[in-house]
């Protein structure tokens, strides 16, 4: 898109239906921006976070650390 303007300068495939991302990685998104939650602060996984409703699970152990500064 042009930033000017709003035109679009190239788009592929724009009148096919495509499936939308992954609506857990959009509400993840969500919720830290809304909650202004610092972007560059690691993470890391505790036993409270583990608390899943019924039939939920998570490749995610206990312990595991998110950076997000990590490649």
């Amino acid at each position: 898109m042009d930033a000017s303007d709003s035109s679009v300068l190239y788009s592929r495939h724009s009148d096919v239906p495509m499936p939308i991302a992954s609506i857990t990685k959009l509400m993840t998104a969500l919720v830290v921006l809304d909650a202004n939650q610092p972007l560059d602060e690691p993470i890391q996984i505790t036993d409270a976070d583990r608390d899943f409703p019924k039939g939920g699970v998570s490749r995610l152990t206990v312990g595991a650390n998110l950076d997000p500064g990590a490649t």
